[in-house]
């Protein structure tokens, strides 16, 4: 039902802006709910209204969106198109907490299909953007992803190093859930390194 609600005011004139509005603010529920298919189909929609009106900052929230809405239905390829150009379309606008997100986002993807090298790249990029920006944390998701994909191509020193940062920021930032999370990476990656030396 959402979806149809979208596309219907996607389709009519006058109410373009508000459908992209209304399918980025579904967005959320819909992965909630475990609404896949009407996210994707949401976000698909919410794309082409945007690229239609020419609203490059709706364009790149959109194509986010729908990256993130393809990645949760296991179509990383096209996930990893939508989230590359996101990021330019930030880029461009000098959205940098955007251009941050979607590089994050990115190298979690390039992580699902195993571009490790790649998502180290978008994931330092992200941290670095973040960095900048002050916000720590958006900088220690993005360090906690590093420190996951430094994990699987076992370089245990440098995730070690990434993991520590994310845990001090979210720790500092008193976002114990997230600290919780690294914590649990920490410790695998601890005991793995102990059952390697036992």
């Amino acid at each position: 039902m959402p979806a149809a609600a979208v596309t219907w005011a996607a389709g009519t004139p006058g109410r373009c802006e508000p459908a992209i509005d209304i399918a980025l603010g579904l967005a959320q529920f819909l992965d909630r709910e475990r609404y896949l298919e009407d996210w994707a189909v949401t976000a698909t929609t919410a794309v082409h209204a945007a690229t239609g009106l020419g609203d490059h900052h709706r364009d790149g929230a959109a194509l986010n969106n729908l990256g993130s809405a393809l990645a949760e239905v296991g179509r990383f390829e096209e996930a990893i198109t939508s989230y590359h150009q996101a990021a330019d379309i930030y880029r461009e606008l000098s959205d940098h907490h955007g251009e941050g997100k979607a590089l994050n986002n990115l190298g979690s993807a390039l992580a699902e299909v195993g571009r490790f090298e790649e998502a180290i790249t978008s994931h330092r990029q992200a941290a670095d953007i973040y960095r900048k920006l002050g916000d720590q944390h958006g900088e220690g998701r993005a360090l906690g992803n590093l420190g996951l994909a430094l994990i699987q191509l076992r370089r245990p020193g440098a995730a070690r190093a990434a993991l520590e940062q994310a845990s001090a920021l979210f720790v500092a930032l008193h976002a114990y859930d997230d600290a919780d999370r690294v914590v649990g990476l920490l410790t695998t990656l601890n005991d793995s390194a102990g059952s390697r030396r036992g």
